[in-house]
């Protein structure tokens, strides 16, 4: 059985097993019994955030556990921190028309595909229907024989 470390209980003494989970954190697990171990997020080891708090990696990089690079935030700050955006809709817009994708667009402006739709939404632009191919999908595909 394995169970997540509560908040308030001791991290166990002896050296934890280190994992990577599969959305890039590093996760620490203790075995406490025969079958009995419990587990925490690493950073959460590294600075442990006040009640309704999260840690916030500063560079970016969630395997870089540094004290240093780690800050307690609340969620409404944090999630403020992750959806700046420096997008113009205008602009988004203007290249969604030109035919990239969602996707191609969040990874040009540093944010998620929703969010690129989002944005666009709030501000009346239309996208189109997920089953239509971008334009330059169709453009740049090349038949194989």
């Amino acid at each position: 059985m394995i169970r997540t470390l509560k908040p308030d209980e001791p991290t166990p003494s002896e050296p934890p097993r280190r994992y990577r989970t599969t959305d890039g954190y590093w996760r620490l697990r203790w075995r406490i019994g025969p079958g009995q171990y419990v587990e925490r997020l690493e950073h959460r080891a590294v600075i442990v955030p006040a009640k309704g708090q999260i840690v916030h990696h500063r560079n970016g990089d969630r395997l870089d556990n540094a004290p240093n690079n780690l800050e307690p935030m609340d969620r409404p700050t944090h999630s403020r921190h992750h959806n700046r955006s420096k997008a113009d809709p205008a602009e988004l817009a203007a290249l969604y028309a030109e035919g990239f994708s969602t996707v191609e667009l969040g990874e040009r402006f540093n944010m998620s595909p929703s969010n690129v739709w989002r944005l666009m939404h709030r501000y009346g632009y239309s996208t189109r229907p997920l089953s239509a191919p971008s334009p330059r999908a169709t453009e740049n595909r090349t038949i194989g024989i």
